[in-house]
């Protein structure tokens, strides 16, 4: 069959490398790069994500594709620190140790914490998605926590305004998947020499080297053509199947003008302004600190040279983002004022740090960044397959309850097959 898959992220290219070893003719379209929210910037001579990146003990789609595109040499498995930032002062957060010794809760509520974060390593999601985490929480008395730790965290992600809507399945996803990636009490997180972009390479090279077309150029519309698809770009092509593996409202605006109605869709996106600080000097010895403070902007300070040798890149660099809703002012800020912001930041967190070790700092913003996972969430996720016949629907929308990340997109691509193939 003449296949198109629309989107060139990794859902888009797992696709269409699965697609191609079954023996399919595959057109990927894409207006952008290759790679989606994996797009890289240069560091020295060395690709980095504009978005922070890594991957866990757990992944195993990843860590199948870095076996058959022969990648073992690449990879990288290291121990990753964990700080927590609040009420003025950094803590240890990176196990269960370091729990116990966290001081702003009780000797109690830190066992709690814990005893509920083991609950959550070892259940399944079943029945979560009825409950928000703060329903959950209040429910086994662990309101202590959930104010101090997963509060903090939930506003940082989805904002005041939809923190406390947000179904316990999602926090179940996070925390089930982190624990399967630890050995002897630590966490370890991998990543792979060159960024992800090695991956992407990789996959694309096999792609072209099984015949894959590629096409840059942006969807505008699609109809309907007997049994099969026209898609328009600046040209008009046709397809026996089409996949979309793009955001629900790019989705909404390409359909026929008679189908928008049943393809509009209820979900919401956060965007993501995500900026590379690139430094003469370490931050601090963490990879990773959730910053819950009221005068920092940033969710987050992510260290990449505490997890990858700064040799690599030739200077020390960190990561400071935040999740926006569409509509929001910092979303759409100027580079500079976030800048400004980010480097206020890290003068509040780290108030000895010297400001000219800041050289500079690299902003990228993106729309789509991640589904807002409401308690209604579940109930919009869209089906593989539509009502328009050979027309098919594969995105980051169908991850639930697992969180966002390349191994689940690939799980999702690989998932859709038979479906889309029956």
């Amino acid at each position: 069959m003449n296949i198109a898959v629309v989107g060139g992220g990794i859902i888009g290219l797992s696709l269409a490398y699965e697609l191609l070893k079954k023996g399919e003719q595959v057109t990927l379209i894409e207006k952008n790069n290759i790679g989606g929210l994996l797009e890289p910037v240069k560091i020295g001579n060395t690709e980095l994500e504009k978005y922070y990146h890594h991957f866990f003990l757990s992944d195993k789609e990843v860590f199948e594709y870095i076996k058959e595109l022969n990648l073992k040499d690449k990879l990288i498995k290291k121990n990753t620190p964990m700080g927590f930032y609040v009420d003025n002062k950094l803590y240890n957060f990176s196990s269960p140790l370091s729990l116990l010794q966290f001081s702003p809760l009780s000797f109690i509520d830190r066992i709690k914490l814990g005893l509920s974060i083991v609950y959550f390593q070892k259940c399944s999601s079943k029945g979560l998605d009825k409950l928000t985490v703060g329903q959950w929480m209040k429910k086994h008395n662990l309101m202590q926590p959930y104010n101090v730790v997963w509060k903090p965290l939930l506003i940082a992600k989805f904002g005041k305004e939809h923190y406390n809507n947000i179904p316990c399945s999602w926090l179940w996803g996070r925390i089930n998947q982190r624990s399967k990636s630890r050995e002897f009490l630590k966490e370890k997180l991998c990543y792979l020499k060159g960024s992800y972009m090695t991956l992407i390479h990789s996959l694309e090279k096999s792609c072209k080297d099984k015949g894959l077309t590629i096409i840059k150029e942006e969807v505008t519309s699609l109809k309907e053509n007997k049994d099969q698809i026209s898609v328009k770009t600046k040209t008009q092509h046709t397809f026996d199947k089409v996949i979309l593996t793009i955001p629900a409202p790019i989705i909404e605006n390409i359909v026929p003008k008679n189908k928008q109605k049943e393809f509009s869709s209820n979900i919401e996106y956060k965007g993501v302004v995500c900026a590379i600080a690139v430094l003469k000097k370490s931050l601090s010895p963490y990879y990773w600190i959730n910053v819950s403070d009221k005068r920092v902007k940033t969710s987050g300070i992510i260290e990449h040279t505490n997890f990858i040798e700064k040799e690599q890149y030739g200077k020390h660099l960190a990561y400071l983002f935040n999740y926006e809703d569409q509509s929001s002012t910092f979303l759409n800020s100027s580079d500079e004022k976030i800048r400004k912001q980010y480097k206020n930041d890290i003068k509040t967190v780290f108030p000895t740090y010297d400001q000219k070790n800041i050289e500079k700092i690299i902003v990228s913003k993106a729309k789509f960044a991640t589904p807002l996972f409401d308690m209604d969430y579940q109930h919009k996720i869209p089906p593989t397959k539509t009502s328009i016949p050979n027309l098919f629907i594969c995105n980051m929308t169908q991850i639930y309850p697992e969180d966002r990340n390349v191994a689940h997109s690939i799980r999702v691509a690989k998932k859709a097959l038979p479906i889309i193939l029956n």
